[in-house]
């Protein structure tokens, strides 16, 4: 990774992302701006998807689940190894 283009473009690459969350005015608009994000490839509170029925195999249904709201586990917060930052 070259750090110092990184670190010279700063925020300027997510400048459309920033103006197409600025734009966002209705419930419509934001479950838009979830799957554009979703196709992109960035996280949310939460993941729709479209998966085989857990309780009937011969059907599919739209699932809406928590995503990436878990911690570290214990030892993240309590030991005293070295971490690289």
């Amino acid at each position: 990774m070259n750090e110092v283009q990184v670190e010279t473009a700063g925020l300027a690459p997510l400048d459309e992302e920033f103006r197409r969350v600025a734009t966002l005015a209705a419930p419509a608009d934001v479950a838009r701006y979830i799957g554009h994000t979703q196709r992109i490839g960035l996280g949310q509170p939460f993941i729709f998807y479209v998966a085989i029925d857990e309780k009937d195999s011969t059907s599919y249904v739209s699932y809406v689940r928590q995503n990436g709201l878990g911690m570290p586990d214990r030892d993240y917060y309590l030991s005293n190894d070295a971490r690289q930052l």
